[in-house]
């Protein structure tokens, strides 16, 4: 008895998944998911990271030049950037260094502002702009309002409303970026 090849036969119509389909149904698609609160780091006695501002999007660009360190008064402990140029200080959100701890005495625009000369490798401190608020620099003993230019040296201590700052240079006679040393 001969027996025949197995022969492949195409199917006209699909196979019929109904039953699977009932029986496993397709998962929900996902939920989409709310925004969670940002998370705030908790040591003690300062803000949350969102009153601190640290929610906000950075808009510096070039190198850290230094920084200021929030030593006293709301945002204790909190460290902010510098760049080359001018950085404005205040409350406003719209600052190069927004310092929106809390501080009601601390002026929303230009209180105050640093500036880094990337070729002279020399910060300047100036009073703000239009601000009707005082900075003070304070150093060997004494404290004097700021009232024109003066150099700022790493180490001293800005006293802006309620809040006192400690300057940190990065740069200065021992260390300068080359790309922003050349004018960039």
């Amino acid at each position: 008895m001969s027996q025949e090849p197995h022969k492949t036969v195409a199917m006209k119509k699909p196979l019929d998944t109904g039953f699977l389909k009932k029986n496993n149904p397709s998962p929900e698609p996902p939920t989409p998911q709310t925004a969670a609160p940002a998370t705030a780091i908790y040591t003690g006695n300062n803000p949350t990271a969102e009153a601190a501002g640290t929610t906000e999007k950075h808009f510096m660009h070039d190198p850290v030049v230094g920084w200021v360190v929030v030593i006293d008064g709301p945002g204790q402990g909190i460290s902010l950037p510098l760049g080359n140029g001018n950085n404005s200080l205040g409350r406003g959100s719209n600052q190069r260094v927004a310092l929106d701890f809390g501080d009601a005495n601390l002026s929303r625009d230009s209180h105050a502002t640093i500036t880094y000369d990337p070729r002279g490798r020399k910060f300047y401190l100036h009073s703000g702009g239009n601000s009707t608020n005082l900075t003070y620099l304070e150093g060997a003993g004494t404290t004097i309002p700021v009232l024109a230019p003066v150099v700022l040296e790493n180490g001293q201590h800005l006293r802006l409303g309620n809040t006192t700052l400690k300057f940190v240079a990065l740069c200065g006679d021992g260390f300068g970026w080359d790309a922003a040393d050349a004018g960039a």
